[in-house]
């Protein structure tokens, strides 16, 4: 079985075609806008808030460290000053835009395969069944230092 599952002609060559030149328009669109000191200022802003956060929710549902500091935590930089650019543009109409990348995109088409659980199992979130296994396995080893009239029963 291959690595790379066989995709569509839309997945491999017209979403990312449609996703840069919406991005392109939108980042185009800020700079003409905002400057280009004021850009590279609301950039770097929305790097400084968005990397923290995401590094600390992502790597608790077990993405790599490495992949949420180079490759999400910009590219949700680079589309939230895109949305702004397009928004200043166009206004309401580059929300559908930014609609029709977003429900169009490979992301969700793995979220639809997968499911809610599938992408639960594969970051880790365990089901109540695992909980509960590892629960009791922690509780059984005990409290060490307590009293055993303090420890909870076996």
């Amino acid at each position: 079985m291959s690595p790379h599952p066989a995709r569509t002609l839309w997945y491999d060559r017209a979403w990312p075609v449609l996703a840069g030149l919406t991005t392109a328009v939108g980042l185009v669109s800020a700079y003409l806008w905002m400057g280009p000191v004021a850009t590279a200022i609301a950039l770097a802003l929305l790097e400084l808030t968005f990397a923290p956060v995401m590094w600390s929710v992502l790597t608790d549902l077990g993405v790599p460290s490495r992949d949420v500091i180079v490759r999400i935590s910009p590219t949700w930089s680079l589309a939230s000053l895109a949305l702004v650019g397009l928004l200043n543009a166009f206004a309401v109409w580059a929300l559908i835009a930014a609609a029709l990348v977003l429900v169009t995109s490979p992301l969700v088409e793995g979220w639809s395969r997968v499911g809610t659980r599938g992408l639960a199992i594969r970051y880790g979130l365990s089901s109540a069944t695992e909980t509960d296994r590892r629960f009791e396995e922690i509780v059984s080893q005990g409290f060490p230092g307590l009293p055993d009239e303090d420890q909870p029963p076996r």
